[in-house]
């Protein structure tokens, strides 16, 4: 099961906008309304079960905050408390800002099987463009990177998939490399980003990229599959800290 709950927000001094910090900062927030053992267990793991960004809407002229699961028993212990919880305002310490609930609810519910049944039983899409809502990054050589690369961008996403689900598997000893040899970036918008924490400098990218993808249908499929989950379980690293948050166009 993998669930979406957005949350609608205002800041109440106007003058205050978004940062590409301020998503770690909502981790935060998140991890002090849930059961505090869960909190600390989801801290030690390597690849979370949920992701969360926060973003500015033009069109809706609010903040966006999306948090993610990828499993019913991430949806019960992450979002349900969420939910459930009587929250009118936010008040972010990192930041010092304080946040007026605007709305709350579910947006998106569905299943691997769903999201596969998609691509598997309608026509092929070979062009992908990818909206990058947050900051986006991965590392490599022990560095986090300011360009996109595909075959570091679908490791995470392989592997969550394949962690998380339990209906479809794309498990194969080379699919991955199949992957990143028949997906090539077509063309791109983006701008360099940066993030000075106290604990570690993460560089990485934000804006659009288009993709394509070459070779047989199955493999399309896959590619497609892989990045309509990106909506949900975060594009790259620290998708728990408010990175690759992106839509799917």
């Amino acid at each position: 099961m993998i669930t979406r709950l957005e949350l609608l927000l205002k800041a109440k001094d106007e003058n205050k906008k978004i940062r590409y910090i301020d998503g770690s900062y909502f981790q935060g927030y998140l991890m002090s309304l849930l059961n505090s053992s869960y909190a600390e267990q989801l801290h030690k793991n390597s690849l979370n079960p949920y992701s969360q960004y926060i973003f500015y809407d033009k069109d809706r002229e609010c903040c966006v905050w999306r948090i993610s699961t990828l499993t019913k028993n991430t949806k019960e212990k992450i979002i349900l408390p969420v939910l459930n919880n009587d929250i009118n305002s936010i008040y972010i310490e990192g930041n010092n800002t304080e946040y007026k609930v605007i709305s709350k609810g579910i947006t998106v519910e569905t299943s691997y099987k769903e999201i596969a049944d998609k691509y598997f039983l309608n026509d092929v899409k070979r062009n992908i463009n990818i909206k990058m809502l947050s900051l986006t990054t991965y590392k490599s050589e022990d560095r986090y990177q300011m360009f996109p690369d595909v075959k570091s961008l679908f490791v995470s996403l392989y592997n969550k998939w394949n962690r998380f689900n339990d209906s479809i598997s794309l498990k194969d000893e080379d699919v991955l490399l199949h992957l990143s040899e028949h997906t090539s970036i077509e063309r791109y918008d983006l701008r360099s980003c940066k993030i000075n924490t106290e604990n570690m400098k993460i560089s990485g990218f934000m804006g659009e990229m288009g993709l394509y993808v070459k070779g047989a249908v199955p493999l399309v499929n896959v590619v497609n599959i892989l990045f309509d989950y990106a909506q949900y379980a975060g594009l790259g690293a620290k998708t728990g800290m408010g990175m690759g948050g992106v839509e799917i166009e």
